[in-house]
């Protein structure tokens, strides 16, 4: 619970406000499918979150988009963990580690070609 104490009195006063966007722009700097199998990777990611219904601590419901993606998104303990579906078959969770690093999970049901692990520097930027 620290760290989402920490992470909510980072956030510049705006984006502490109900209602305002955090906006985290992550690099990712390794992917591993679901052999284990790990890969440098260079590219950058940004994760746009609106509270749509959040409680003091930062937890409740968000709204999460990234590249062409928009998904309803849940962050059940705090500004720490944010969890989400692309669809029936899929389950996603973003888990910012500390203050630079997060790591991406990306479960596709019965398609292991399309799960992954994803370990990012972020840095917040609202």
């Amino acid at each position: 619970m620290r760290f989402a104490s920490l992470l909510i009195a980072a956030l510049p006063a705006a984006a502490q406000a109900e209602g305002a966007r955090i906006v985290f722009d992550c690099q990712i700097v390794s992917r591993c499918d679901a052999a284990g199998a790990c890969t440098p990777a260079t590219t950058m990611q940004r994760f746009n979150l609106t509270p749509r219904d959040r409680a003091a601590d930062g937890s409740g419901s968000y709204s999460i988009s990234y590249d062409e993606i928009e998904a309803e998104a849940q962050a059940p303990d705090g500004l720490r963990l944010f969890r989400w579906r692309e669809g029936d078959r899929d389950r996603q969770t973003l888990l910012l580690n500390d203050d630079s690093n997060a790591t991406w999970h990306r479960l596709r049901d019965g398609d292991a070609a399309k799960t992954s692990i994803e370990f990012l520097r972020c840095e917040i930027l609202q």
